[in-house]
């Protein structure tokens, strides 16, 4: 589920305060992204939204949430509520690793 090579490593560059706050910030934008995805109409829209909820998922070590992100990227179909469902188990691990 989770990068945890990317984790340390990140947490490594930025230290514990700073990876409590780009941890927040990005799952706070992911979450935002997953929304506007309900309201996107064109493949070219929708693609662009998985590359950026993709990218932004790698770098907090989302591993199975980039990989659905990837799917919708390419135009394959992604279920929104496993993509959710996905993402908050995600958030739940790395709270967990984050916080042994």
């Amino acid at each position: 589920m989770l990068d945890l090579d990317q984790l340390e490593t990140l947490r490594a560059e930025i230290g514990d305060d700073g990876f409590a706050e780009v941890a927040a910030l990005l799952v706070s934008e992911i979450a935002d992204g997953i929304e506007t995805l309900g309201t996107l109409a064109t493949g070219a829209e929708l693609s662009a939204q998985f590359h950026y909820l993709k990218g932004s998922a790698l770098n907090l070590g989302f591993r199975d949430f980039a990989a659905l992100c990837a799917r919708g990227e390419q135009g394959l179909r992604v279920d929104q509520a496993e993509l959710r469902q996905v993402f908050d188990a995600s958030v739940l691990a790395l709270q967990r690793w984050a916080n042994p």
